[in-house]
């Protein structure tokens, strides 16, 4: 048994360095399993010293801690089908300079030489700072040898950047080790800057998050946002979302496999005095459309000044989606919503289900953070593409107003028959789908082409 004390400052050190949740992914048994081979036969002297070289984050004693809590696991071309994706959106990059990408939280450089392998397909020129706490784990990328079984999933077309050895593994060629360089870095620590001190074209963060407690997330991923260029990628894992995105941040290509990109400016103001003709006046809709734009508010908002006590908690996301509820309030409804975020992070419906209710008590700002989510987890989530829209154009973005728009007109695939529940506000939406999207279709048009 190891003492109870060393162990509380061993976790309270490791939150402190590197911010690990330790009730998270099994740390706090890895952190166990390792004081007591370290402790070994030490007497209490011996203790005693040991416990003074963990207050130091740069001792050796602290250093083999953080590699216990931080074991690496990862392999070359996880996740194709986002990697490829990203490729689409890297295509799209301008090609005047040098690619800029940091990936932090890299393990054993399986994602920094994977993405410096599609550049090189593209005939890119590119720069990859590769990031990580765990020293052994930096050593071994920096070999750049990979089993058999970190390289099951590459692609043929791209085994030309691996040398194979007789021995069964493979190691990286010179050219494709000459695009990324590897340092320590904790992800607490302030983001590097690119190469002269500017910003990163693309940030690739999988699957590290999940260690971490949801609001350093939040904080964490806000950072990573601000290290991005304008148009800028940052790709996350698959377990990575929590909660709303931040407002800087959109879904970026058409899987909405979490890569987002950074625009220019989502909270842009309304152009200043601007012309009657840019105004998008309800009036010149069709009656159908405003009809349809008057009903869906007053089920947002009228719905929710009802007084009936709320439901009890659904108990998981199957209950969520059909637990009959026709006259739940929306105020019931939304607090429902979030404490199944606290419980499933990825639920896409809870996710749409907060953003409509925001949205229809004139909360645009925190209703785009919940649409995004949705979007990213549901691409065809339809009616979170709409509302997204339309909490745009409340805030006078056009542009991003007019983007969510054409995808709402046109979206199906993952989520299309969101949201399912029973309730007043999620029947309507099912049953006035086809009206809403020509609704999506008219605004769009209207942002496009002001009379």
């Amino acid at each position: 048994m190891i003492d109870e004390r060393l162990f509380s400052l061993a976790c309270e050190q490791l939150r402190v360095w590197i911010g690990l949740d330790l009730t998270r992914g099994g740390v706090d048994d890895s952190i166990r399993h390792h004081l007591e081979k370290a402790l070994g036969e030490l007497d209490a002297d011996g203790r005693q010293l040991y416990a003074a070289k963990l207050t130091s984050a740069s001792s050796d004693e602290s250093r083999r801690l953080i590699e216990a809590a931080t074991v690496p696991h990862s392999f070359l071309f996880r996740d194709p089908e986002q990697l490829w994706e990203l490729s689409a959106c890297i295509e799209r990059l301008p090609r005047e300079r040098p690619l800029e990408v940091w990936v932090p939280g890299c393990a054993n450089g399986e994602d920094a030489y994977s993405v410096a392998m599609l550049a090189l397909a593209q005939r890119r020129e590119v720069r990859i700072l590769a990031t990580d706490v765990h020293d052994s784990a930096l050593k071994r990328a920096r070999a750049g040898r990979y089993n058999a079984w970190s390289c099951r999933h590459l692609p043929e077309r791209l085994w030309c950047h691996l040398a194979r050895r007789a021995d069964g593994t493979a190691n990286v060629t010179d050219a494709l080790r000459a695009c990324v360089r590897f340092q320590r870095h904790s992800l607490l620590d302030a983001p590097p800057g690119a190469s002269g001190g500017g910003r990163w074209d693309v940030i690739v963060c999988r699957n590290v998050f999940i260690y971490f407690e949801p609001g350093d997330v939040r904080r964490l991923v806000a950072q990573l946002s601000a290290a991005l260029a304008p148009g800028g990628l940052l790709v996350l894992g698959r377990s990575d979302v929590c909660g709303p995105l931040p407002g800087s941040l959109m879904p970026a290509g058409e899987a909405g496999r979490l890569v987002l990109a950074r625009g220019a400016s989502t909270n842009a103001s309304p152009p200043p005095n601007p012309e009657p003709s840019t105004r998008i006046d309800a009036s010149s809709l069709t009656q159908r459309g405003h009809e349809l734009a008057r009903l869906a508010r007053e089920l947002l908002v009228d719905a929710a000044r009802k007084t009936e006590p709320p439901p009890p908690r659904a108990a998981n996301t199957a209950a969520f989606a059909t637990e009959r509820a026709p006259e739940q309030p929306l105020r019931a409804l939304l607090e429902q919503a979030k404490r199944q975020l606290a419980d499933e992070p990825d639920n896409a419906e809870a996710h749409l289900i907060a953003g409509l209710i925001d949205y229809g008590e004139g909360d645009y700002a925190e209703a785009i953070g919940y649409l995004r989510a949705a979007i990213c987890l549901a691409p065809g989530a339809w009616a979170a593409w709409l509302y997204l829209g339309l909490s745009f154009e409340r805030l006078g973005n056009f542009t991003q107003a007019l983007c969510c728009f054409r995808q709402a007109g046109h979206r199906d695939g993952p989520g299309g028959d969101l949201p399912r529940g029973h309730h007043e506000l999620c029947r309507f939406i099912r049953g006035a789908r086809s009206d809403l999207q020509r609704l999506a279709d008219r605004r769009a048009s209207m942002l496009s082409n002001p009379q």
